[in-house]
């Protein structure tokens, strides 16, 4: 006796319902992508802040060290030379709810990151702020571009395969030292006051104090950019009384 298979088609209504539920899936999935992608660029930044800071630390520590050595060398009565830190504005108690005097607007709406061809086989990045054709900065490490003259607004960049994954526009300026000083008054002891006025000058002698922002993704215009300051002090090693009163 022959058995007789009958095979039962799918109709309509299953087909429909079976991509309906591939369809929910898939979009489940496509929807983490995105995600991910914020993820991968955070854990990118995250990674690249405090190599950013420290690089740039590093380099304001030899500007003004070497600032100081050279004032410090120079002969009596020869005026200082102050060719580091006079290019970098300081915010002061003054002038600190106008940033235009002291926070460099480089680079403030975005900036266009492309590729140019210098020879066979060989390009360099270049670096225009957004809504102008000329190019700015200039390549002074493989990471690292300065955006202006005065060396206050720099580019980061780290590149893997010809592609941009993460810029940042860092940044400095410097900061007023504000100092507590112990004042001994006969009769009320001991109480600490503010310096008084016109002493700034005299503690930047010894002391300077330097602001690094870091803001990132640096085509995206300033407002829209993650941003993060970095502060830290330096101290004059290299100062030497004078001889003579």
């Amino acid at each position: 006796m022959k058995k007789r298979f009958i095979r039962h088609g799918f109709n309509m209504v299953e087909v429909a319902l079976a991509l309906a539920i591939i369809a929910i899936g898939i979009s489940s999935i496509l929807v983490l992508f995105p995600v991910g992608a914020n993820a991968n660029k955070a854990a990118i930044a995250n990674n690249n802040l405090a190599d950013i800071a420290e690089y740039m630390m590093s380099y304001i520590r030899a500007g003004v060290t070497s600032e100081w050595i050279a004032n410090a060398e120079r002969s009596e009565g020869t005026p200082e030379n102050n060719f580091f830190t006079d290019k970098i504005e300081k915010r002061t108690s003054g002038n600190a709810s106008t940033p235009s005097s002291w926070y460099p607007d480089t680079a403030d709406k975005g900036l266009v990151l492309d590729w140019k061809e210098v020879g066979s086989d060989k390009y360099e990045m270049t670096v225009k702020e957004a809504g102008s054709s000329s190019s700015i900065g200039s390549q002074i490490t493989e990471n690292l571009y300065t955006l202006d003259s005065d060396n206050r607004a720099f580019l980061f960049t780290q590149i893997s395969g010809g592609n941009i994954d993460f810029a940042a526009v860092v940044k400095i300026w410097g900061e007023e030292i504000e100092m507590d000083v112990p004042i001994v008054t006969p009769g009320t002891g001991v109480e600490y006051k503010k310096l008084p006025s016109g002493t700034a000058n005299d503690i930047d002698k010894f002391a300077k104090v330097f602001c690094v922002e870091v803001s990132w993704p640096a085509q995206a215009p300033l407002q829209n950019r993650e941003r993060r300051v970095f502060r830290q002090e330096f101290f004059n090693e290299a100062f030497k009384m004078p001889t003579t009163p």
